[in-house]
């Protein structure tokens, strides 16, 4: 007990004497890096218990990873939301970098500044939602078109303009679905237009179909991209994307839908669609709250509806009730909520009560033995969906 007052006296002394100062955007706290080793769990573990949501964003100089190894097997750094590794003349091998990611486990995004080694396995970082390599290295064609990103800037390549082209391609054919913006750099002079766009049907920018200023947004600071001197085409599904280039670098662009065109499709699709579509992406999740699109009742019973009152306060005219039953019944689709999947026996409509004719009720059924560890995944995301 009197190691545990003298553990937060100690603490609680540490954190008065912080050189801190504060600016319009951020609150700056300057520590003693002496201090980092047995300070640093203390204080993130203490903050998680105070925050009911907590993300961080952590940097590692690959020439302190050493020191940090036995730091980073706390499991508190696996709320980790974004990861920068650094090194000047450090080069992050494969086994280093399985090793951070397995530690921190980053939920959106890495930026790599430090040499790749020669070996290096580019399929474990083309998952990430926001990706930055400095020295990219040579990294092969199909991994650049197994690219999972929303947001990916790459440098240090030796990509051609056949190999972007056909890349456009793969992209035009409906992959690569995900992606956002997709910059390489090492354009000092505008690209042979001819063979880069060999084959794709393009025009030159359309103000009327994209706005001039393009906006991209990578971790906090949002940056302006002029498409004025761009080429516009689209992939087989209709979507526009934009090519342009600037300064030393090639940017890919990809045009989003507004905000109220995009909460009227949702509010338009059926309840297993919109679990679907919220996990595309993490930046579809975050888009989808932005959207503030209010719930539609959802009733989620163990046992036989009809035996149950049902609940609408807001009459409104569509209601979602998700069934778990013990009557096996035969599969007709998987409702996946994130690394979960629940077995769907039914979807049918009917009829909320003899008292609101007008109320359509979406019956989704479920397999009972599947409700002590589903219902809970998917209330807590139907929770992260709507406003």
């Amino acid at each position: 007990m009197m190691r545990a007052v003298q553990k937060e006296r100690s603490l609680l002394n540490f954190l008065k004497h912080l050189n801190h100062s504060k600016d319009a955007t951020q609150q700056i706290i300057q520590c003693n890096s002496n201090q980092f080793g047995y300070c640093v769990v203390h204080i993130l573990t203490h903050m998680n218990k105070i925050f009911y949501r907590m993300e961080y964003a952590i940097g590692i100089e690959l020439s302190t990873l050493n020191a940090m190894r036995g730091i980073l097997c706390h499991s508190v750094f696996r709320k980790c939301d974004y990861m920068q590794i650094r090194g000047r003349k450090e080069t992050l091998s494969n086994e280093d970098c399985e090793y951070l990611l397995e530690k921190t486990q980053p939920t959106t995004g890495i930026s790599i500044f430090s040499k790749l080694s020669s070996d290096f396995d580019y399929k474990k970082i083309l998952h990430f939602s926001r990706l930055r390599v400095v020295n990219l290295g040579k990294m092969p064609l199909e991994d650049l078109k197994a690219l999972d990103s929303e947001f990916a800037i790459l440098g240090n390549h030796q990509f051609t303009e056949t190999d972007i082209n056909e890349f456009l391609h793969h992209w035009i054919e409906g992959n690569n679905r995900k992606l956002r913006r997709f910059q390489l750099d090492g354009f000092k002079e505008a690209p042979d237009w001819d063979i880069l766009l060999k084959e794709i049907v393009h025009t030159d920018w359309n103000p009327r179909e994209r706005e001039r200023y393009y906006k991209s947004k990578y971790t906090y600071e949002v940056e302006t991209i002029d498409c004025e001197n761009g080429r516009d085409f689209r992939n087989k599904d209709g979507q526009l994307a934009t090519v342009v280039h600037h300064s030393e670098f090639l940017d890919f662009l990809l045009l989003s839908f507004p905000l109220l065109v995009f909460s009227e499709i949702v509010r338009s699709m059926e309840i297993m669609e919109i679990l679907e579509l919220s996990q595309v992406s993490r930046r579809m999740l975050n888009f989808m709250n932005l959207a503030r699109i209010s719930v539609e009742p959802i009733h989620i019973l163990n046992g036989r509806a009809d035996k149950i009152m049902v609940f609408n306060k807001s009459n409104t005219k569509r209601v979602f009730l998700i069934e778990f039953l013990k009557t096996p019944q035969p599969v007709v689709g998987q409702m996946k909520v994130n690394n979960v999947c629940i077995d769907v026996w039914s979807v049918s409509n009917h009829f909320f009560s003899k008292n609101s004719k007008d109320t359509a009720e979406k019956v989704i059924n479920c397999n009972s033995n599947q409700f002590g560890y589903g219902v809970v995944h998917i209330l807590t995301h139907l929770d992260k969906i709507f406003y």
